[in-house]
């Protein structure tokens, strides 16, 4: 495959992973990173069969790409908006001094140094790490959710289900009439 270069990274990222076309590109050029968003359907040609696609977009680039269907990416982005204060098991006293220090979601926080955290008057080693692991849960939880609702979306009702076993045990007029033959 051939790409036409580009000075451009968004018109070079998109011609890389054409012919799938992406909705939104958001690149860190000091990275050399792309968060590439896709129509949810659009999303597994993207990234090709065990990543083939996204990744051959990436050396051909230069860019670190990650592509996300849209509904995932809104799903990240209000789970990464989401406040501390929100989250269970996030020790209580740790959210003041982080409030305090312009740190509230958790966003804030995994944009922050391990070292500037620590730096915080009321913040130890050990209520960081709860801290860290009760957004960790959080996460995985909500990515379990998503999970479970993708699967419940994708399966058949209980409608379908019994309109498939009546429509099964029917016979059409003419099988009958084969049938008395």
């Amino acid at each position: 495959d051939r790409i036409n270069f580009s000075e451009q990274p968004e018109v070079l990222i998109s011609r890389a992973l054409s012919p799938a076309k992406p909705l939104d590109l958001y690149i860190d050029d000091d990275r050399n990173y792309c968060i590439a968003i896709f129509d949810d359907d659009d999303l597994e040609m993207a990234i090709g069969r065990r990543g083939v696609n996204v990744n051959l977009a990436s050396n051909v680039t230069g860019y670190k790409i990650d592509a996300f269907g849209k509904n995932e990416y809104a799903q990240k982005q209000a789970e990464q908006n989401t406040l501390l204060s929100d989250i269970d098991n996030v020790p209580k006293r740790s959210i003041k001094p982080l409030n305090d220090n312009d740190i509230m979601s958790i966003s804030d926080l995994m944009n922050s140094t391990e070292e500037k955290l620590l730096g915080i008057k009321g913040i130890s080693e050990k209520s960081l790490e709860k801290i860290y692991d009760a957004v960790q849960i959080f996460i995985e939880h909500n990515q379990k959710k998503l999970s479970e609702e993708e699967v419940s979306k994708d399966a058949p009702t209980e409608e379908e289900v019994a309109e498939e076993e009546v429509s099964k045990d029917e016979k059409t007029a003419e099988e009958v009439a084969e049938d008395s033959h």
